[in-house]
Order: structure tokens, then sequence, then C-alpha cells
């Protein structure tokens, strides 16, 4: 019998093998009071059977390097329950217990052993590593997250959820509402005699009501969780998901700056109450580096959310933080809708090369928006150059909860219940703002492209130095189209041969752009072809082509190069009309010359045909843009093409004489008589090449 048995022990303390099955789940940073050094560490055993941690290594990162320790032989953890591994430094009397009841497991190692060190100043992790398998590891930063009192007297654990015990959702114990402070009611009698916070062995009881509350959240400098001091307890109705969405983003304040962002929210299910809740928020930083902040929304009275209303949270100055202060806007036609919680300032900046904006309560993920803001900030930029534009989610996409893509938002079009006037909390100044905060959004649902409805026809990627690239669309169909929200996207292979793309939204500020059936639209780089030079009544100069503006997308004269034309369908998922391979300097496009689809090619078949490249051709010297010409002490530059229109291929594919200059047919030189008269010789050339017969 005495094998069986010694069997049966050996399998129920085996070691842990797999990623979750020990997990981290109570850590005393910083303890104070007689001992400042009595730190301790809980481990939670997860699995039904006993685990031996024998050899594992717990280690830790601290401000000073890496501390490790490798637990002895002997300290099995029984299934479901939790042991705490203890720092009995000498200096502290060699504690063998944290509390005076000597509650559940728990084990103390001298420190000459024991040599790990928890900071609560700098951001550090501690991991549990056995048999050479990482079984957990949890990042932390205590001070300016959770800590919950001065240093003198704050003697508190941080604690996981008991929901997010699990391999990888307590990963993070600087994310509030994964982790949390110990409850009120979690007050134990240390091993001196003195008050402490914490659950040692026993389980965690997140949520209830946190005692004391941090001044800074997120990565522990920038964000915020309400006023130092304040008790941050769940209530009962707080929001849960469905309850609301994220309906309208400020992104782009009018200043340009992170002042006066701020996020609307839309209510879709039950009542609810924003209090506790932390706004987060992921992005990128100057050096493309990702950086998280996070602040936690603190309001005594509570922030509702009814049901099919609308709350905004206005991000100002810090003097506005709180419910003390909201901020009023007055539309154009008399109605007033006001803020019902500012947060601080740049806690949670949504501009950036990539972002997100989320809403979590009680640990949940209640709504999220993600958007490229690079895209959105060139969009916001040439459509509302002063800045103070909204981003609106489309109606349609309320129930669905689809809001975390380009194509389910809008800018903000101008009307009279869109635009407002408000007062900065900061120090008085009136903004006017093209939005509509706490009130329904006006997003068109537009009739978009399909599959080919569009053809790329003209493109002109090889620009000189001072005018603008541009490309042309042409819509064979029988229905107007219409391009707003559409993305321009450029891809191409870099050096090491990895494709690389660029995008941006297609849109015209204040309008719709429209393709008729026949019709071509021209969209030219950051300014017009040619300047109108008949203002409108506003004083405002259009371009003379009726082209749109667009930005982000750079072509390259010598590299092969896609260019993509995708549009949103009824779903908000993209669909790609057409795309084109170009390479400007493979077909022998000189500076200033475009590349012009057949126009035997146009039709219904064109976004097929215009795959080919030899169903291209270049402008001739005979089609001239009109004052699209470029001066300098060399002379004369001009561009060519057929802008805004079916061009006829002329001259096509043929080699041409070196520098631009001598090709400008009205600059006097008489250089270009002979390439005139010989347009015959050269069209024929053209027809033979096209045909397949080699010219004799």
């Amino acid at each position: 019998m005495l094998l069986p048995l010694l069997l049966s022990m050996s399998a129920q303390a085996a070691a842990p093998s797999a990623a979750g099955q020990i997990q981290i789940s109570e850590i005393m940073v910083k303890p104070t009071g007689t001992c400042s050094r009595l730190e301790w560490v809980e481990l939670t055993n997860t699995t039904g059977a006993a685990l031996d941690l024998d050899g594992c290594e717990i280690a830790s990162r601290s401000g000073s390097g890496t501390s490790r320790f490798t637990m002895p032989v002997g300290h099995p953890i029984a299934a479901g329950q939790s042991a705490l591994v203890i720092k009995s430094d000498d200096e502290c009397g060699s504690p063998v217990c944290v509390d005076a009841a000597c509650t559940g497991t728990q084990w103390a190692f001298p420190d000459t052993d024991y040599r790990l060190q928890l900071y609560d100043t700098s951001e550090d992790y501690i991991s549990v590593t056995c048999g050479g398998t990482e079984i957990d590891k949890v990042d932390f930063l205590y001070e300016g997250i959770f800590d919950c009192g001065t240093p003198e007297d704050r003697n508190c654990t941080i604690q996981v959820d008991p929901s997010r015990l699990s391999a990888l959702d307590n990963n993070d114990a600087r994310v509030v509402g994964d982790w949390c402070l110990p409850d009120e009611a979690d007050r134990y009698t240390d091993v001196f005699g003195e008050d402490a916070y914490g659950t040692p062995g026993a389980p965690n009881r997140c949520g209830a009501g946190v005692v004391g509350g941090g001044d800074d959240g997120g990565d522990g400098g920038d964000g915020g969780d309400g006023d130092s001091g304040d008790v941050v307890v769940v209530p009962a109705d707080v929001c849960r998901p469905g309850d609301l969405l994220i309906s309208e983003l400020m992104p782009a304040p009018k200043d340009r700056g992170y002042n006066d962002e701020w996020i609307e929210l839309k209510g879709t299910g039950n009542a609810c109450n924003l209090h506790s809740c932390m706004i987060e928020a992921t992005f990128l930083d100057d050096e493309d580096v990702e950086v998280q902040k996070e602040y936690q929304i603190v309001a005594s009275g509570g922030v509702a959310v009814l049901p099919g209303g609308y709350t905004v949270l206005f991000g100002g100055p810090s003097s506005a933080e709180g419910t003390a202060a909201p901020v009023t806007w007055t539309f154009e036609d008399g109605a007033q809708t006001t803020s019902t919680y500012n947060y601080r300032q740049n806690a949670v900046p949504q501009r950036s090369t990539f972002g997100s904006i989320a809403l979590r309560c009680d640990g949940a993920l209640v709504d999220s928006a993600t958007i490229q803001w690079d895209e959105v900030d060139s969009d916001l930029t040439a459509g509302c150059p002063d800045g103070g534009c909204s981003l609106s989610l489309i109606a349609s996409r309320f129930d669905d909860g689809q809001n975390d893509r380009p194509s389910d938002w809008c800018l903000s079009p101008e009307r009279t219940d869109g635009r407002a006037s408000y007062a900065d909390p900061g120090d008085g100044s009136i903004y006017t703002v093209q939005a509509s905060p706490g009130r329904e959004n006006h997003c068109p649902f537009y009739s978009w492209p399909g599959e080919g409805d569009l053809a790329f026809s003209e493109v002109m990627g090889n620009a000189h130095s001072g005018t603008p690239e541009w490309f042309e669309l042409s819509n064979p169909t029988d229905q107007t189209l219409e391009l707003n929200l559409c993305t321009l996207r450029r891809a191409k292979l870099d050096f090491d041969g990895n494709e690389t793309t660029t995008s941006t939204h297609l849109f015209t500020q204040g309008g719709v752009i429209g393709l008729a059936p026949g019709a071509f639209q021209v969209f030219s780089k950051d300014q017009c072809l040619v300047p109108d030079v008949v203002a409108d009544a506003e004083g405002e100069v259009a371009c003379l082509y009726g082209e749109i503006l667009y930005r982000s997308v750079a072509l390259t004269a010598d590299n092969d190069e896609r260019l993509q034309l995708l549009c949103p369908n009824e779903t908000g998922d993209l669909v790609l009309v057409d795309q084109i391979e170009v390479n400007f300097e493979g077909q022998d496009a000189p500076s200033g010359f475009s590349l012009m689809l057949d126009p035997s090619k146009l039709g219904e078949e064109a976004a097929t045909l215009n795959d080919d490249r030899a169903a291209w051709c270049l402008s001739a010297p005979s089609q001239e843009i009109p004052s699209m010409r470029v001066s300098d002490e060399e002379g004369d530059s001009c561009s060519y093409g057929t802008p805004g229109e079916a061009g006829e291929c002329l001259v096509g594919l043929v080699a041409l004489p070196e520098g631009p200059r001598w090709l400008c047919a009205s600059s006097g030189s008489g250089r270009v008589g002979w390439l005139l008269l010989g347009l015959p010789a050269l069209v024929a050339l053209r027809r033979r090449k096209t045909s397949g017969v080699t010219p004799g």
C-alpha cells in the first residue's frame, strides 16, 4: 500500500507546468509602520490539485535591476488555496507571518535569501517560472494609481479582482478594474499590532468600496482617478456592455491641441451610472512608442446615462475637473446642451498616429472606438482647417456596436444644428465648433460605389516640383455615385522588400462628392492644379477643374506601386472598388506627363481593363494643361494631361528627349514644331504597336 500512497502524494504535489496554474493574486508593495520592509506576495493555486513550488523561481524587476529567488523544497499549495511568500527582514525582527492571526499558509524567508524588492515608485514586474515555463507574470506600478494614502499611513495591498484571476487577465496591475485596493472591511492587524488593509491568504473582494484613491492613473503620471482621497465605490447600476455606445468624438479641438477634447455617449440599453468607470486611451507618441492612459470617473452624485439620451464627457483644464464646472454649447438654432462630467485635460488624448478610446466599467469593456487618427487628422486639416470639427457615428451603426472602423464615422456636416459656441473653461475664450455634442448625429448614408463601379482613368505621379500630383476617376455606370468617406490607398515595396501603405479619406467639406453617369472627377494632392481666378460670393477661390484635394498619399516616380480606391458598403466594410499598378519610370512617363487610360477602354469594363499597363498611354505635348506652368531661371516647365475629361492617346509610350522644358508649346522656342508636325507618324507608330504589328 505504500507505493500507491507515495504515487498519490506525488500526483497531488506536482510542479506547475502551464501558464495560469499559479496566479499572483495580491501584493504588499510598500508596507509602512513599524517595518517598511515587510513586503509579501500572495500566490493562488487555480487548479483542482495540489501544486508544489519546489525549484520555482520568483523574479522581480525594480529600479535597481532584476532580483531572483528560488523556492526551496517543501512548499505545496493546496487546490484552490493561496499562500504568502514573505520577505522576513532581520531589521524587522524576522517575522514569520504578516498578520497577528497568521492566517492560512505563509512562508517567510530571510532577506539574505529572499532578495526581491518591490518598489512603489517605478514600473516593475513580478513573475513565477517553474521548470523553464513562465507560469504567471504581473506588471505593476503602485504609486500614482493605487496609492491609498500618504507614505506614512498607506500600508495596504493591491489585489486582483476575483473575476480577473486567469492566465491572462491579471497580467497588468496598472489597470484599475482588473486590480484594486482592498475594501474598507479588509482591515487586519499586522504582526506589529498596527492596522493594515488587505486579504492575506483569503479571497479578494474588489469593487465593494475601495480604500483611498490615487491622484494619477494610466501610465502613472498623466491620467487620473478623480480627486485624491475620494472613495471610489462601484455603484450597483454601473454601466454594463450594451448600455451605451461612444457616438461622437472631438479628437481635434479648435486650438489644434489636446485641450477641449470630448467624448459623447449614447444610451442604448438600461439606465446606468458612470461613477467608477475608466476612460482608456491607447496611442503612439512622437517616437511611435505605444502609450496607454486611463482616467477614472469619480463623481459623488454619479454620472447618469439614460436610455436614448446623450452624455458628454469634456476634457478641459484641471480646474474644470469633475461636475462642478460644466461646459454649455449654444447652437445656432438657439438650443443648448451641457457636459455631464469634465475630466482632466490630456488625461486620455484622442489624437495620435494610431488611437483607440474605450470605456471600462467594473472591469468589463462597455464600448470602444478605434480609428486611424492620422488619416482622420488629415481629413480634419483639409475639411476643417481651423480645428473644432467632430467625428460622428453613423446612426445605422448605433444598434450593432460597429463603431470601431473609420467607415463607421463621418465628419460632422455643416448645418445650423451642427454649429455650436461655448466658453473655454480655462480662459473663457469663445469657440465655435462644427459638431453636435449631446444632439442627434447627422451622417448621410452615401450611394457608395461597389466593386468595378468606378475606374482610375488618369494619373499624374511624376509631377514637376511646385505642381501637385493628381489622379482622375471615371464613372461608367448609369447611376450617380458618391465618394465621401472612401479611402485612397497606395502600397509599394520598401528597400527591404516589405510592403508599406499610406492612405487617406476622400471627402469635400459641406457637400458630397458625386460622380454623375459618364462623369470624371479629378483629385489633387494638397493644392489645385490651377486656381480659378474668379472668387465666389464669400471670396473663396475654387479649383479650375473642380478638383477635390487629398492629403497623405504621395506617389513615387520610379517604383512599382499599387493605387486602390476602397469605399464602405451598407454594413461599414470596405470594398475594393478599383486598383491599378503603375511605375511612371517603367512606363516612360517624363516629369510633367500624365498616364491616361486609352479611351477605348472606358466603359463598364474599365476597372478590369485598366489593370493592363498596355491599356495606358502617355499624354501628348499638344495636351498641355493651360496655366499649369512653373518658371525658374532655367525656363518653363509645363504639365500635360486631360484632367476631367476622356483623353485621346496621341503619342503613347514614346521615348522623349531629356528635360521637360523643351516641350512647352507656347514658350517661344519653336522647338516643338518638328514634334507637332510628326504627330501623325507617331500616332501610326502607336497604333502599330498596340495592334501587335512590329514597325518595319
